[in-house]
């Protein structure tokens, strides 16, 4: 059967859209969050039934995402400010988020039973599921948004200048935070990736370094509902991953007593289902075998295959891990992607996945990344150059970049695994080029055969 579910999931063409570190757990209630169907209007529907993790990447049924542009265009046919619906929607959901992160804040977990912990454990899911399940919107609205524009004749600068947050985010405010050790200790978490905040993080952060809200122009009224959509969904995108973040920090405790109840370490907790968490609250026990928990730390697979959740582990997530992680064999000469932010730089390429590799990154490297989020402002200030796998004008680096006028191009599609950590290269961000001068790994073999 499994076999069969391999080649299933080899034959469906994905939309790769995001590389992030993190645990199963948290992984699959974002999959169950975003098969759940959001109403765009009355009868147009945004819903994904297929979507994977296959260990750090994260698909999307790439036939689905390329039907959403319909949807949206007939969606803006029938109400054009359908954007601003959604806005208020996961304005409602954060008051509701935000009431319970402040009550996990305040708990006391001093002699609960499994069977309590499990409420706040299940209050935690549905909690996440609520503004996760965006979103599937959030990235086709901004690029839905961006093409459209084009075809009003506007230059990439012209939508660049639109491209900022459609209402003031959380982290706009941590230079007038009296205490942001506090006020934003969760900024560096991510999918129960819990990484502590130090005070050297916001020393130098002014409000300049971090993404501006609603400074762009005014838009002309015949394209004002496309600046809304696309203001909207970097809203989305943004607000999101604050939310997330103080959840996925805020529900350590709750995680840890849960594991310790059951006997089990907290990391390997967190390679459980929500059903396999429920299943063992109720049986006082986990009910996953250890050599399937440690299988899974080796490579995990979890998904929604026509909206029937599938794990897979072992040598079949391997295998499909090797199968979509897309390794480039050879020398890499150039590598193509869209300016965010104009410049020519040389320097050394630190390639950094996540928490664990920002404490290798070294003033004045090219930083090269899948995508760029709250918790890599610190290092997007020390580059020369930023150099991303993914996003459009609108995307947290292409913003970010421009505040701090930092050389960008984004959208190089895996350049990740295309170039090496100390690579010597040129970032030519005017015209949207990666050029490799030096490669590494070529010098490294030469001076070995000497």
């Amino acid at each position: 059967m499994e076999n069969d579910i391999v080649s299933l999931i080899k034959s469906i063409k994905w939309d790769d859209r995001v590389c992030r570190t993190g645990f199963l757990q948290s992984k699959a209630i974002c999959n169950e969050a975003q098969i759940q169907k959001i109403e765009i209007v009355k009868e147009v529907f945004a819903t994904y039934d297929n979507i994977f993790w296959i260990q750090d990447y994260c698909l999307y049924d790439e036939k689905r995402t390329e039907e959403f542009s319909l949807e949206f265009a007939k969606a803006f046919d029938i109400d054009k400010k359908w954007p601003v619906l959604q806005f208020e929607n996961i304005q409602s959901a954060s008051k509701e988020v935000l009431l319970f992160v402040t009550e996990l804040k305040n708990l006391d977990l001093n002699g609960k039973s499994l069977k309590e912990l499990l409420v706040y454990f299940e209050k935690y899911v549905e909690s996440l599921k609520k503004f996760q399940k965006y979103y599937i919107l959030a990235v086709p609205l901004t690029n839905f948004c961006e093409e459209k524009l084009k075809e009003f004749g506007l230059t990439d600068q012209e939508i660049a200048s639109y491209a900022v947050s459609y209402a003031p985010l959380d982290i706009d405010n941590i230079s007038d935070s009296k205490n942001p050790l506090e006020e934003f200790a969760w900024l560096k978490t991510a999918y129960n990736i819990v990484a502590e905040v130090k005070k050297e993080d916001f020393e130098s952060s002014t409000d300049e370094d971090i993404e501006s809200s609603c400074v762009g122009i005014n838009a002309p009224k015949e394209i004002k509902y496309l600046v809304d959509g696309l203001q909207i969904g970097i809203y989305l995108r943004n607000r999101m991953k604050e939310l997330a973040g103080r959840l996925w920090y805020y529900i350590e405790d709750v995680v840890a007593s849960l594991a310790n109840g059951l006997g089990i370490n907290r990391d390997d907790f967190l390679m459980l289902s929500v059903n396999e968490v429920r299943e063992s609250v109720s049986l006082g026990r986990v009910n996953v075998t250890e050599s399937e928990v440690v299988s899974r730390r080796d490579c995990f697979v979890v998904g929604q295959l026509d909206r029937k959740e599938i794990i897979l582990s072992g040598s079949k997530a391997s295998e499909l891990l090797e199968y979509y992680s897309k390794k480039v064999s050879g020398e890499v000469g150039v590598v193509n992607g869209r300016t965010a932010y104009s410049g020519i730089v040389q320097g050394r390429v630190r390639i950094v996945l996540g928490k664990d590799d920002f404490s290798k990154f070294i003033d004045g490297e090219i930083l090269v990344t899948s995508m760029t989020t709250p918790d890599f402002i610190l290092l997007m200030k020390k580059a020369a150059a930023i150099v991303t796998d993914e996003g459009g004008l609108s995307c947290h680096a292409a913003i970010v970049s421009r505040e701090m006028k930092v050389p960008c191009v984004i959208g190089c599609k895996n350049v990740t695994v295309m170039l090496n950590d100390g690579d010597l290269v040129e970032v030519d961000a005017s015209n949207g080029v990666v050029k490799v001068l030096e490669n590494a790994l070529v010098s490294k073999r030469k001076k070995v055969e000497k």
